[in-house]
């Protein structure tokens, strides 16, 4: 399964069309994002860089999508 790059201001578009919403910062620059049925995603917080690809796997396996679904939020 290939991955794309993704920084975080990508993420943060595809998962607000998820209907998830920043519920509070973590620890070392991260956030935790919740939807309304209580799903929740941490995500880096790290404008000034790409999010590894092993990061971006497991948000979108939080999320119970497929890497072409989260491709395809636009």
């Amino acid at each position: 399964m290939w991955i794309m790059n993704y920084t975080y201001n990508d993420v943060v578009k595809r998962i607000k069309k998820c209907w998830f919403s920043l519920k509070r910062e973590a620890r070392w620059s991260h956030e935790i994002w919740m939807n309304t049925e209580g799903v929740m995603v941490v995500i880096p917080n790290h404008p000034w860089r790409n999010i590894s690809k092993g990061v971006i796997k497991e948000i979108i396996n939080d999320l119970w999508l497929t890497n072409e679904a989260f491709k395809n939020i636009k």
